[in-house]
């Protein structure tokens, strides 16, 4: 009896630890094709390395959503905004689709956000999404309001991560974080970018842990003692 009790105990801490899953949401709008002279490449290219240099480190369940392009449709497979990826820790498969990532035109944040909620909401019913931009809201939407119904709606928290980004555009960026309940990070080259990336997935993956067991410990000791 003891070591049933043992081995639920192992498999609720197993549960409580796991990790993810992560929604990359990630802007391949045009201005990700500008040329950074003092990096000597183009924006598209230091977020690739970023991305595959976090996918190496990463453990858990990681999906990618692009937006390239207004979408009017909301057909997550195709458009202007698509699943790049879905969820999956296969490594070598979420870099081969970040390394095909190529600049289009239009930056439809408000739109990607929420065909990226129901995609999450539909496969794993909750998770965090990460915004990885360099610019502001160019279709007409709402990103705002968007990343706040996400957060309040408990499908998860929005992070942004602003690259290169300032003025008007970065306060928007800072607002979306804040209504969705993340934070963010303004980032300059790709090792920032990784160090971003690396400190969302930590945060989410231990933040419930210790309250969670404390909630159980009561019902353990209780199994515990009647085996």
């Amino acid at each position: 009896m003891k070591t049933r009790f043992l081995l639920v105990l192992i498999l609720l801490v197993s549960l409580l630890a796991a990790k993810g899953p992560y929604l990359i949401v990630f802007d391949a709008s045009g201005s990700m094709n500008d040329y950074l002279h003092d990096l000597n490449a183009t924006k598209i290219e230091i977020a690739k390395e970023a991305a595959n240099r976090f996918i190496d480190q990463s453990s858990g369940e990681i999906g990618i959503i692009v937006f390239d392009n207004c979408d009017r449709g909301g057909d997550i497979n195709k458009g202007g905004i698509r699943l790049l990826q879905d969820f999956t820790t296969d490594k070598t498969l979420l870099k081969e689709k970040i390394n095909s990532l190529k600049p289009n035109s239009d930056t439809p944040i408000a739109d990607a956000l929420k065909e990226a909620s129901e995609y999450l909401k539909d496969t794993r019913g909750q998770g965090t999404i990460i915004l990885i931009t360099d610019g502001e809201e160019t279709c007409g939407g709402d990103p705002v309001s968007v990343a706040g119904n996400i957060y309040n709606e408990s499908v998860g928290k929005v992070y942004v991560i602003g690259y290169r980004i300032g003025g008007k555009a970065e306060e928007k960026a800072k607002a979306i974080a804040n209504a969705g309940g993340g934070k963010y990070y303004p980032v300059e080259n790709a090792d920032q970018l990784v160090s971003a990336l690396s400190e969302i997935t930590s945060e989410n993956e231990f933040c419930c842990l210790p309250a969670a067991i404390i909630l159980a410990l009561p019902f353990f000791i209780a199994l515990s003692r009647r085996f």
